[in-house]
């Protein structure tokens, strides 16, 4: 149960407004307390006389007329009997102090929950005043709290709600439907009793909201200079229908000047919560990027202040005002510090907050970037052009199926307007993006007389460059966007004219590695920085690179390769993995001594594979440790000669061998035993020195036995094919024609990783000792130590 005080000075007024809504059907008498008549006899004039009995005792109170409403829960309306009735309304009505005061009770059905309403005056039998508002203030909490537990009464905190639209149901009225002037007088009654206006404006924006109109006169007619109010009857378009009636034609008098004061009083109110209502405007605001008119009034509905909404004549929001429920305080959206335009351009056909924009955003940026990629575009400038709208709506929506399409589309929209506004620019480092690298390779290839104009072209084929001659301009521009390029000025327009270069230098495509390292070395005149880690500069030696670069270029790899290896070395060094000369050597460091001076050699350095010309001296620090260690010219050529000598070893022993296969293809007239044993032998020489190719070979002899009739003997013939192939199959044993280590110049490889000089094809191979054979060695010494025993 709630109750509601208000007060005013004209009992007529009260009155008039409960009668004219038991006229209209709207409500109900329901009886009378302290009143010398029956109810079902009296008259407006009985009443009204009783009341202005009381009032005359005192004419110096100009507040005389109270209004109380006690308002119920819908849930309570089966236990609302008249009686119970009665007997909430006489109780509550003694508790405060008012049981012997005149009042009467009026029941009203136009309101979404039952409520009654009493109408008294607070002038006495005596005389005197009576301070209601303290009384009510002592005492109504307690007599409220009493009669909900005594008439099992909904609380009134769970009743808050509904409550609340006590205040927001003020009717509109409609001329035609309505008596003219009980409707108006009672639509301004309550309008003044909900609403806490502080300007004539806003006075009138809030009648006209209820379908009344407030006429002031046009400026510099005689009503308008004396403040004269007409109020009238509106039509949907806010202009008046019917005649108007003056404001001191109504009991209640609105005239100019009683509003004045409640305007006055009334802006102590709104100053009051001012504050609250902008931090609650501007919480929306800065929260939601846009929002409809519906969901802006909902979200500060549970606020507690009400939105109504300003138009143009064009249907554009003029102003907002904000209705302070609790307090009944106006504000309007001009007021605040926000920028009001800023506000209304955040109206629109869908809510979305900046978070959820935010999220859109980044999952359309995710979308357009993996769209982007699988494309068949190069460059973003070309995508867009080109973009299926609808095919990436719909990704999109299968993406983000949780949001509404308007926002996804809206989305999508602003997206894509901002790359078309921004397209020249994006075109631009797009086409930046391209000259980055095709100017340096046209120049570089420009002077390459080595290749012909296939070669060039089938080396811009790989990059996806397109060159053509046309007009007398050599234009060049990305093979699958065309709008992307440019024509060829001065020296470099001459990129394919004809050179000395054989045909055909270029065999197959160009591997990622091999592109990589040429567009390095086409930059490397216009870029001073280090070398990239994912540059590969042992593909220099690859068949198609070998004849396409020149001595510089063999010369600023191999130099900047003999140093990174050298700094791997170094790095082993000092952490004690690498002890002696021997182990230098093993992981693939040549370092030679080249001339001594007072006792002191000096030497130079290079990766195992790299030529002799171009190595590079080994610093102090590495020349020290050689001096200490005793490195000198004979120590060199010592260490040097094991290795050679092993590498003609091995050299003679894979030719031994295919020769010997090959007189066994020469002589068939050799029994099918004799070649077999002939076999056998190769195959045993092979397996001591080489455990994978012997097991490989294997494999490959049991594959001819699976295949064929286990009668029959095995086609000897096809056992000497796969010997002769697998033999032939190991590179020659020079040195600097071995396996070249493939990251190399990578910080992160492990130089154990690297060849050494121990190879078995006479090269460098990585020495890691079987387990197996130190194993077996170790069992050997103890045999022989026990021998000697």
């Amino acid at each position: 149960m709630v109750t509601k005080l208000t007060y005013g000075s004209s009992i007529y007024g009260l009155l008039s407004y409960n009668e004219d809504k038991v006229k209209e059907g709207k409500a109900s008498f329901q009886f009378s307390r302290n009143f010398p008549y029956e109810d079902s006899k009296m008259s407006f004039k009985d009443k009204y006389d009783h009341f202005k009995n009381f009032i005359d005792l005192n004419v110096r109170t100009k507040k005389n007329a109270y209004h109380f409403s006690v308002n119920f829960a819908n849930e309570d309306l089966p236990k609302l009997s008249e009686e119970t009735k009665q007997n909430v309304v006489s109780e509550y009505m003694e508790s405060i102090g008012l049981k012997d005061q005149p009042y009467l009770v009026y029941e009203h059905f136009d309101a979404a929950h039952p409520h009654l309403h009493v109408v008294t005056t607070n002038i006495n039998s005596d005389g005197n005043r009576i301070d209601i508002y303290r009384q009510v203030n002592e005492h109504s909490e307690d007599a409220r709290r009493a009669l909900e537990i005594k008439y099992d009464l909904t609380i009134a905190d769970d009743q808050k709600k509904e409550v609340d639209k006590i205040l927001e149901n003020v009717d509109r009225i409609s001329y035609g439907r309505d008596l003219t002037k009980a409707s108006l007088n009672s639509t301004i009654l309550k309008v003044r009793e909900v609403y806490k206006p502080t300007s004539i404006e806003e006075y009138s924006r809030t009648l006209l909201r209820h379908g009344v109109v407030l006429d002031r006169g046009q400026k510099g007619t005689p009503q308008r200079e004396n403040n004269g109010l007409v109020y009238g009857f509106s039509d949907d378009y806010g202009n008046q229908v019917g005649q108007g009636i003056k404001a001191s034609r109504f009991f209640n008098k609105p005239t100019f000047t009683n509003l004045e004061k409640d305007f006055s009083n009334n802006k102590m109110v709104k100053d009051k919560y001012f504050g609250a209502i902008a931090k609650a405007v501007n919480k929306q605001f800065y929260e939601h990027l846009k929002f409809t008119e519906k969901s802006f009034r909902e979200k500060l509905e549970k606020e507690g202040i009400g939105v109504s909404y300003n138009y143009t004549t064009a249907g554009m929001i003029s102003s907002i005002d904000y209705h302070h429920k609790q307090s009944g305080a106006l504000y309007n959206s001009k007021e605040f510090k926000l920028n009001a335009s800023d506000l209304y351009k955040k109206f629109g056909d869908t809510t979305l907050s900046y978070s959820e924009a935010k999220q859109l955003s980044r999952s359309l940026s995710e979308l357009w970037r993996e769209q982007f990629r699988k494309s068949e575009y190069s460059f973003e400038s070309t995508f867009i052009k080109y973009l299926d709208r609808n095919e990436f709506l719909n990704r999109f929506e299968t993406k983000e199926g949780r949001f509404s399409s308007k926002n996804l589309e809206s989305s999508l929209d602003n997206f894509i307007q901002y790359k078309h506004t921004n397209f020249e620019k994006l075109y631009k480092k797009d086409l930046a993006k391209f000259n980055n690298y095709a100017v340096p390779l046209v120049r570089y290839l420009k002077d390459n007389r080595a290749l012909n104009i296939s070669d060039k072209e089938a080396i811009f084929r790989s990059f996806d460059i397109a060159i053509k001659k046309e007009e007398g301009r050599t234009i060049f521009h990305h093979l699958k966007d065309p709008n992307v390029g440019m024509v060829l000025q001065k020296s470099a327009a001459k990129v394919l004219e004809p050179s000395f270069g054989s045909a055909d230098v270029i065999k197959g495509e160009l591997s990622k590695g091999e592109k990589q390292l040429i567009k390095f070395l086409a930059n490397r005149p216009y870029k001073h920085n280090d070398i990239p880690k994912n540059i590969n500069f042992s593909l220099y030696r690859s068949s198609n690179l070998k004849r396409i670069l020149n001595d510089a270029d063999r010369e600023f790899i191999e130099t900047n390769y003999n140093k990174h290896y050298l700094n791997l070395v170094k790095n082993q060094l000092e952490n004690g993995q690498i002890t002696n000369y021997k182990d230098l050597l093993n992981h693939g460091l040549v370092v030679e001594p080249t001339s001594e001076k007072n006792g002191e050699w000096n030497y130079v350095a290079r990766f195992y594979n790299n030529e002799k010309r171009f190595s590079i001296p080994v610093g102090n620090e590495l020349k020290k440790w050689l001096n200490e260690e005793g490195i000198t010219k004979s120590i060199y050529d010592q260490e040097i000669f094991k290795r050679v000598s092993q590498r003609y070893e091995n050299y003679n022993l894979k030719y031994r061998l295919m020769s010997q296969l090959n007189e066994i293809k020469m002589a068939p007239i050799h029994s099918h035993q004799e070649n077999a044993y002939k076999l056998e032998n190769i195959y045993s020489q092979i397996s001591k020195q080489n455990k994978g190719m012997a097991n490989e070979i294997a494999g490959k002899v049991e594959e001819i036995y699976a295949n064929q009739d286990s009668s029959a003997e095995i086609n000897l013939n096809q056992v000497r094919e796969v010997l002769y192939a697998e033999i032939e199959s190991c590179k020659d044993p020079e040195i600097g024609n071995n396996h070249i280590p493939e990251k190399s110049l990578d910080n992160q490889v492990s130089i154990s990783n690297h060849p050494s000089i121990e190879s078995s094809g006479g090269g460098l191979r990585i020495s890691n000792d079987d387990e197996e054979e130190r194993r077996r060695r170790k069992l050997l010494k103890r045999f022989y130590d026990d021998l000697e025993r």
